[in-house]
């Protein structure tokens, strides 16, 4: 499986940044941004705002900045999250350049890293040697008080859970911030991805499944037996999908 070498990228650099100061005391310009209310110029003044209010404001804007190739979505927040991102690889290429960096500082630290997501010849033949531990965890889990143990542990790792917790605004007092709990992440984005019987939603379910039989075959599994896991995994999402609220209701 692979991961996601920007992303990565981001947070390396962010631990490169916060984590210690540059030994060649070295500096990155601040980049600059003209501060702006609202840009006049990607509005689209020939609609009607009583008609299509969204194209009137986003028009122009929507007309010049088609959705990329290696995008499945587009939009302003991903401009802006494109140049973080280029910002922080940047950081980090540089510091990966620095040949006086202390292997064993943060930066140092995050720079190894770096270099070991992007080896990936080690990777392929490393396979699944470094999850074994987890699957052992994984393949003796026979009751509840199992999975119980088995949350706990890889919680602290960011692993899979049945619910989250976080601090956030009391949704009835927002002078005061409160333990919320959640539903947890599914593989799929969201519920309706689960119930939907549309065509479109029904190839994504298929899609999925196909997806996940490949995966499994990486662990070991036929084909034979991992088609039938991961129809057993789709069916046991689909059980926790079915009692959420949906999109809409999850913002009121």
């Amino acid at each position: 499986m692979n991961i996601n070498k920007t992303i990565c990228a981001v947070i390396l650099a962010s631990i490169a940044i916060v984590g210690c100061k540059d030994k060649s005391e070295s500096k990155v310009e601040p980049l600059v941004v003209e501060a702006k209310g609202i840009d006049v110029s990607l509005m689209d003044k020939s609609i009607s705002p009583k008609q299509d209010f969204f194209k009137f404001i986003n028009g122009t804007w929507l007309k010049n900045n088609p959705i990329p190739d290696d995008r499945t979505r587009w939009g302003s927040f991903d401009e802006l999250r494109k140049m973080t991102d280029d910002d922080m690889l940047a950081i980090l290429k540089k510091a990966m350049n620095d040949t006086e960096l202390d292997k064993l500082s943060d930066q140092g630290k995050a720079v190894l890293l770096y270099k070991s997501i992007i080896d990936l010849d080690a990777r392929n033949k490393a396979g699944i040697t470094p999850i074994e531990n987890d699957l052992a965890l994984i393949n003796g889990i026979n009751n509840a008080t199992d999975l119980q143990n088995f949350m706990i542990e890889m919680e602290p790792k960011g692993g899979p859970s049945l619910y989250g917790i976080y601090i956030g605004a009391d949704s009835k007092d927002s002078n005061k911030n409160v333990v919320n709990l959640g539903a947890g992440s599914l593989g799929l984005p969201d519920r309706d991805y689960y119930v939907k019987d549309d065509s479109d939603s029904k190839e994504k379910r298929e899609k999925y499944v196909t997806h996940i039989t490949r995966m499994l075959q990486f662990l070991g599994d036929t084909e034979e037996q991992a088609a039938k896991q991961a129809e057993q995994v789709l069916d046991f999402e689909t059980k926790l999908a079915e009692p959420r609220l949906d999109k809409v209701e999850r913002r009121d």
